[in-house]
C-alpha cells in the first residue's frame, strides 16, 4: 500500500492550474492529518498540529476547510466513494463465495490503506456518518435493480435483509477496526462470507 494516498482524485483533463494547486493542497492537507493520527489522539490534534504537518499556513488551511470537523468530513467523503462500489457489487445476482470475497477483500483493502483512519474514525461513533452513507447508497442501487429485475417479488422484505447484511458487514467491520485490525485479513474476509451468504440467499426471490 501506498503511504498517501490521493484524497481529492487523479488529474483532470481540462484541470487549470490552480484547481490543480487547489487539490495538491488538499492531499498534502488531509495527508498530514491521517500522519498525525499515528501518534496524537484525534481530539487533540489542532488546526495548528495540521499546518506545522503539512508546512503551511494556518490562512491556507482555512481555505480549504473550516475546521478540523470539516476536514475530517472531507476525508470520509474520500472513503466512502472508496468503499461503496463494493457494496454494489452483486446486486440482484444470485450469490456466491468467489464474488463476496472479492466484494469483501476490496473493503478491507481500503480500510487498510490507512489503518489510523480506520481505527480512530471508522472503529467509533465519529465514523457512524460515513457508514450511514454507503448503506444509503447501495440501498439505493439495491432498490433500482430489485424493482426492475424482480417485479413480482416481496421488495420490503428483500430490503430489511439487505439492509441488515449491510449495518451487518459493518458491525464485524467496525469490531476489527475498534480492535486495531489485529485480525488476519483473510479471516475478517471469512467471517463476512459465512455471514453474509446466509442472507443473500435468503433475499434471492423465488425459491422458497
Amino acid at each position: 500500500m501506498s503511504d498517501r494516498i490521493q484524497i481529492s482524485g487523479d488529474c483532470y483533463v481540462n484541470e487549470s492550474i490552480r484547481d490543480k494547486q487547489n487539490r495538491l493542497t488538499e492531499n498534502i492537507i488531509c495527508n498530514s492529518f491521517l500522519e498525525l493520527l499515528k501518534t496524537k489522539e484525534f481530539e487533540k490534534i489542532t488546526v495548528a498540529d495540521v499546518c506545522r504537518e503539512a508546512n503551511i499556513n494556518r490562512g491556507t488551511f482555512y481555505l480549504h476547510y473550516r475546521d478540523i470537523i470539516a476536514l475530517v468530513d472531507f476525508i470520509n467523503s474520500w472513503y466512502i466513494d472508496a468503499i461503496a462500489p463494493f457494496c454494489f457489487q452483486n446486486i440482484g445476482q444470485k450469490p456466491d463465495a468467489a464474488s463476496l470475497e472479492e466484494c469483501y477483500r476490496g473493503i478491507v483493502e481500503v480500510l487498510l490503506s490507512w489503518p489510523e483512519y480506520s481505527c480512530v474514525i471508522l472503529g467509533h461513533e465519529r465514523g457512524q456518518s460515513v457508514i450511514d452513507r454507503v448503506v444509503e447508497l447501495a440501498t439505493e442501487t439495491f432498490s433500482a435493480v430489485h424493482r426492475q429485475h424482480f417485479p413480482e417479488a416481496d421488495y420490503s422484505r428483500a430490503l430489511y435483509l439487505f439492509t441488515a447484511e449491510l449495518y451487518g458487514t459493518w458491525a464485524i467491520l467496525r469490531k476489527w477496526c475498534r480492535e486495531g485490525l489485529k485480525d488476519p485479513p483473510d479471516r475478517i474476509i471469512a467471517y463476512l462470507k459465512t455471514f453474509n451468504l446466509t442472507d443473500r440467499n435468503a433475499m434471492s426471490p423465488g425459491e422458497d
